[in-house]
C-alpha cells in the first residue's frame, strides 16, 4: 500500500480509499477542498495505482492501513471513508482499530450472503473489460492494474463478509446511487442493520462511482457535514 498525504498533519485525520480497480485520484478531488480544514490520508491499495505490494486479502490492507495510522498520527483518525473494496476496508479497519469509537462513510460497498469463493475466471474477465472499457475511468484515474492484479482483488470481494461491529460505538454514513445493482442496495439494507448508529443515503441518479469521480463537491460537502457534526 502507497500513502499519500494532503494537507496540515496536526489537522484531523480523513482517510479516503478507491475502489478496486481504480486509485487515489478517486477521491483527490474531494480531498483537495477537504484538505483545507483536514489531513486527508489518500492510499492507493496494493495492487494498485503506485503500490508496488500485490494484492493479498482486505483484510491484510486494513492492517497495513492501521499500522501506518497508528505511526503517522498515533492512531488517531476523525473518518475511515471508502468506496466498493475502500469500504470493505474501511470496515476492517474499523475492527482493528485500537479504539472503539469510529465514524465511517461507506459508499456503495457490496456483499453476498452467503458469499461466493469459487468464481470462474470468465465471469470476472467479463468484469474486469467492463471495467476496462469505461472511459471517464481511463481519463481521471488513469491506468488501470491487469487482470492478473486484480483477479485476486475481485475473489476477496466475492468472499467477504463485514466484521462484526455492533459491540462498538462505530457510526456509518452509508450512501449509494439509485442505479446501482441490485446487490449493493441489499448490502447497504444488511449494513443498515448490522450497524448503530448507521444511515441510509440514497443518490438519486448516480451509478456506482458516481459520487466521488463526478460530484466531488458533493461529496466534500456531504463529508464536511458529518465531520462537523460527528454523525
Amino acid at each position: 500500500m502507497e500513502f499519500r498525504v494532503m494537507g496540515d498533519r496536526n489537522n484531523p485525520v480523513v482517510v479516503l480509499l478507491h475502489d478496486a480497480g481504480l486509485n487515489h485520484r478517486q477521491y483527490k478531488a474531494a480531498a483537495k477542498v477537504l484538505a483545507k480544514r483536514y489531513c486527508v490520508v489518500l492510499p492507493d491499495l496494493s495492487g494498485h495505482g503506485d503500490s508496488r505490494t500485490p494484492f493479498v486479502s482486505i483484510e491484510e490492507e486494513a492492517d497495513a492501513l492501521v499500522q501506518f495510522l497508528q505511526r503517522e498520527f498515533k492512531g488517531e483518525v476523525e473518518l475511515i471513508g471508502g468506496s466498493g473494496l475502500g469500504g470493505m476496508v474501511a470496515l476492517e479497519a474499523a475492527s482493528d482499530m485500537p479504539f472503539a469509537r469510529l465514524n465511517l462513510f461507506l459508499d456503495g460497498v457490496s456483499f453476498q450472503e452467503p458469499a461466493r469463493p469459487l468464481i470462474p475466471s470468465a465471469y470476472l474477465k467479463r468484469r474486469y473489460r467492463a471495467l476496462g472499457r469505461n472511459p471517464r475511468l481511463r481519463n481521471q484515474i488513469g491506468s488501470i492494474p491487469a487482470f492478473r492484479d486484480l483477479e485476486p482483488v475481485f475473489r476477496a470481494m466475492s468472499a467477504y463478509q463485514p466484521p462484526e461491529l455492533v459491540s462498538r460505538k462505530t457510526r456509518a454514513r452509508i450512501v449509494h446511487g439509485s442505479l446501482e445493482n441490485k446487490g449493493v442496495q441489499e448490502a447497504g439494507q444488511r449494513l443498515l442493520r448490522q450497524l448503530r448508529n448507521s444511515s441510509l443515503e440514497i443518490q438519486e441518479g448516480m451509478n456506482h462511482g458516481d459520487l466521488a469521480l463526478e460530484n466531488p463537491g458533493k461529496l466534500a460537502i456531504m463529508l464536511f457535514s458529518q465531520l462537523s457534526s460527528l454523525f
